[in-house]
């Protein structure tokens, strides 16, 4: 038998019971999360009572899922986690502001336009930044966003020298026939 003016919603919020039943939906929520988290350890635990840990399902999950990280052609104008291709290590990375040209050339259109105070207004007012992604374990630059383009990614340079993948040459050249 169904009550006309009830609503079977997982909150038992009823529309028709006006705002302060809103409110009250609201604030039992993390509650009724908080009980449905332990139901399921309960659960868990009635499946392998001799062998669940809370605390070991916790850190088998966190070992399970990596932390996401950033390709560094998608890096933006905020810090970022990155594989870092220098050091090889995951790291945060720390974002630093240098001017463009362009910066300059609104300094001084806008010193012709507005005179020598004008000159101010690009610089305070960070106008055509350029973004420089630094791997904060190492130093190294792993990034340059400029204002007017595509995210420049840093590789490392090879090494000065690496071993020949082909073999010697002959001493002397095979004589025509």
């Amino acid at each position: 038998m169904e009550h006309h003016g009830q609503n079977n919603s997982p909150l038992g919020y009823n529309p028709a019971a006006g705002p302060e039943q809103e409110i009250t939906a609201i604030t039992t929520a993390p509650v009724q999360q908080e009980t449905l988290h332990k139901e399921s350890e309960k659960v868990i635990a009635s499946l392998a009572p001799d062998y669940f840990d809370p605390i070991a399902a916790v850190d088998v999950l966190a070992l399970a899922a990596p932390p996401l990280v950033i390709p560094l052609e998608q890096l933006n104008d905020a810090p970022k986690l990155v594989d870092c291709p220098f050091c090889k290590y995951r790291a945060m990375t720390k974002v630093t502001e240098e001017n463009s040209t362009q910066t300059g050339i609104a300094a001084l259109f806008c010193c012709l336009f507005c005179g020598i105070i004008g000159v101010c207004v690009p610089y305070i007012c960070k106008w055509a930044q350029d973004y420089h992604h630094f791997c904060t374990h190492c130093g190294a630059k792993v990034a340059i966003r400029p204002n007017d383009g595509p995210v420049q990614v840093q590789k490392p340079s090879g090494p000065a020298s690496m071993p020949s993948a082909y073999p010697a040459a002959p001493s002397a050249p095979p004589k025509p026939a």
